[in-house]
């Protein structure tokens, strides 16, 4: 009841004359617990550096034994592949090549009129495809030493084909050969094109499975790009191997962020027929792009929480590290989920962000609401206010964040891998926020009142405190 919670508060007030040890340097406190934080942070982030997983079958992981068979299936897939891979020619047995694959996939969509073998159609896409070839990046990758340009200079496409450039002997009409490349002026005869892909072994690969022998059409048609980069060499040591392919691997990432991705963004129709477009690479850029756009909302939703925060708590200086203490907490929160369950990052994970904001919010209204309420039983004693605001209002915000935090760390005893590192990492978001808001907001709460000092340690007591003073 109000009187029993009146009661209780009165008892926690100090009696008269009595004397309790305060804390002399509260702002030093909180500089110092700052420090501690942030070299945590940066030690984390230079020990275990974030990795963003955007493979979404990672959610399906799950401690079965179904799983584990499907795993160790994919894995040895991949290395049968890679073993395939590896040799080009029996001259350079002990040569690796990494490969980087482009499908452009061409659709009509239903309910819509359209044929992709027509003449017209495929000079639409092999301009489309040669102004794709003509990226800078895109030469520069292809042309890099030790390439098999054929196929990323050309590739498969049903343009080249149709569109072949023929190579005339001087005084005859009659061309000698044919470079498939889209830049011819004529189109040869689509029943030629046809059966030029059929003897090359490439039909299947570039038309659906749907599609009939002899047809002359069809709403789906598929060009393929290849770029084959040597990367090393059975005798070098693993961890320059390992190295080379990372750096080729980075530089295609650095392909389709700034030059595929962008061109192939503004080219969602071509010939009446949807584009789209996968690759190694791709998905993960799309997503990250996504989840870029997505920080607009949470740039909005922190705006908000800062402009009440700001009404509420009536210090500029308050609110800015209120704010700068809750986002500091998901990365503080990181280095300790990173020593224990690794630096991988799944796309759930970052609501985080939105759950921290309110959460850091919440504790903060407990806090100052307690200290407003300490100036009822202390006056003007800063240093027993915030002794009393620490064991009032961190007990109650303690009993809130742990109870929440508990509520996410039960998903430790679930089945699902992603499920438990979503329970754990937001565990630890939650008790971070506590801590850094206990030990160094409310050491600076003197700050937000009328006409005090920017800094605590610099601060002048009254002689009544400095008598008080042990």
């Amino acid at each position: 009841s109000p009187v029993d919670q009146g009661q209780e508060l009165a008892a926690d007030a100090p009696k008269e004359g009595s004397r309790r040890r305060r804390p002399r340097w509260p702002c030093c406190m909180a500089v110092v617990s700052l420090l501690v934080a942030l070299g945590e942070i940066a030690l984390g982030m230079v020990l275990g550096p974030p990795r963003i997983v955007t493979d979404f079958t990672s959610f399906t992981k799950a401690d079965t034994d179904s799983t584990a068979l499907r795993e160790a299936f994919t894995d040895a897939y991949k290395e049968r592949i890679q073993e395939d891979a590896r040799r080009l020619n029996d001259d350079a047995w002990d040569r690796q090549y990494i490969y980087f694959d482009l499908a452009l996939y061409y659709t009509v969509e239903e309910g819509e009129t359209g044929d992709l073998l027509a003449p017209a159609a495929l000079r639409q896409i092999g301009s489309m495809e040669a102004g794709l070839k003509a990226l800078p990046g895109w030469s520069a990758f292809c042309e890099a030493p030790g390439q098999a340009r054929e196929m990323c200079r050309h590739g498969l496409s049903m343009a080249n084909l149709l569109f072949p450039t023929q190579h005339l002997v001087p005084f005859d009409i009659r061309p000698v050969n044919l470079t498939f490349d889209a830049n011819g002026r004529e189109a040869v005869p689509l029943d030629i094109a046809l059966r030029f892909a059929e003897r090359l072994d490439i039909l299947k690969v570039m038309l659906p499975t749907t599609y009939a022998s002899g047809s002359s059409s069809t709403t789906r048609l598929r060009s393929l790009f290849r770029f084959t980069m040597y990367c090393c060499k059975w005798t070098e040591p693993q961890a320059a191997q390992n190295r080379q392919r990372g750096a080729l691997n980075a530089r295609w990432k650095q392909l389709v962020q700034s030059e595929l991705l962008p061109y192939l963004s503004l080219q969602p129709v071509v010939a009446g027929a949807r584009v789209n477009f996968d690759g190694p690479g791709f998905q993960a850029s799309e997503i990250m792009s996504l989840l870029f756009a997505d920080l607009y909302l949470a740039a909005s939703s922190m705006a908000f929480v800062y402009v009440y925060l700001l009404l509420y708590m009536r210090s500029w200086l308050l609110t800015t590290l209120t704010l700068f203490i809750i986002m500091g907490s998901i990365p503080f929160a990181f280095t300790l989920y990173s020593a224990l369950a690794g630096p991988d990052l799944h796309m759930a994970q970052f609501l985080s962000l939105f759950l921290v904001v309110g959460l850091g919010a919440d504790i903060v209204f407990v806090y100052i609401d307690t200290w407003r309420q300490s100036a009822g039983y202390f006056e003007e004693d800063d240093s027993q206010r915030l002794l009393w605001t620490i064991k009032r209002g961190g007990k109650t915000s303690f009993a809130t964040t742990a109870t929440t935090a508990a509520s996410f760390l039960a998903n430790l005893a679930s089945a699902l891998k992603p499920l438990r590192e979503f329970g754990l990492f937001m565990g630890l978001c939650i008790l971070s926020v506590w801590l850094l808001l206990s030990v160094i907001l409310v050491p600076c709460l003197p700050l937000g009142g009328g006409g005090g000092s920017l800094c605590c340690c610099c601060r002048r007591q009254r002689p009544a405190d400095a008598e008080a003073t042990p």
